[in-house]
């Protein structure tokens, strides 16, 4: 085995990870300059490198290094922390994934009650729909995009938005129908009834379908 492609223990925060040179030394940033400098290594009593960081993140990090691409959660809280994490080990592109997914999640607007969804339907540019829940089906807001709690892939209302999104902004708000969602479509001061899920129905399709029968 080379030397380049040697095995190297990681002590992230109290947590060995263990990988190689070529993975770490794979993309720009922090793991580079330290195998390629003369950058002082701080050791553990077993001799793995130590970095004082939180290990919660690090796999997906690690496994950035390993592949270049991963799947990144559906909470904007998870893609913060994991956010200041890739900053901190300067890799670049995990960074822009993550920036480039709280961008999408970010489509969605939260609206805390009535009175806010009067004022944004006093000053939006256009039309836009709202998606109502039942406020126990989401303890957090932040974990609103979470699978199993909107009722339709993360996959799937990506692709809903890049559809419309040149028609129509997004909002969601506590209030679900008995169902326990629904959707709404606003425009200047009118609402128009879109669709409520139905366990036996695809809840994105259906709202789709309802929008060119209406002409929304």
């Amino acid at each position: 085995m080379s030397s380049h492609s040697k095995i190297i223990n990681l002590n992230i925060g109290g947590t060995v990870f263990q990988t190689t040179k070529d993975t770490l030394t794979r993309f720009e940033g922090m793991f580079r300059t330290m195998f390629e400098t003369e950058v002082p290594l701080e050791k553990d009593e077993t001799g793995s490198i130590f970095i004082d960081r939180d290990p919660k993140h690090f796999r997906l990090i690690l496994n950035f290094m390993r592949d270049g691409r991963i799947v990144l959660p559906d909470s904007e809280s998870e893609i913060e922390e994991i956010l200041i994490e890739s900053s901190y080990y300067l890799l670049d592109g995990l960074s822009q994934m993550c920036q480039n997914k709280n961008e999408q999640l970010r489509n969605f607007k939260h609206i805390d009650g009535k009175i806010e969804l009067l004022k944004t339907a006093m000053h939006s540019r256009k039309p836009f729909l709202v998606f109502f829940y039942e406020p126990e089906n989401v303890v957090r807001v932040e974990n609103f995009f979470n699978e199993g709690i909107f009722p339709a892939s993360i996959t799937h209302l990506e692709k809903f938005i890049e559809e419309f999104e040149p028609r129509f902004d997004f909002y969601y708000i506590p209030g679900g129908s008995e169902e326990g969602w629904a959707c709404v479509h606003y425009k200047d001061y009118h609402s128009t009834f879109v669709a409520a899920y139905s366990w036996s129905r695809d809840f994105l399709d259906d709202i789709r379908t309802s929008i060119l029968e209406k002409n929304l």
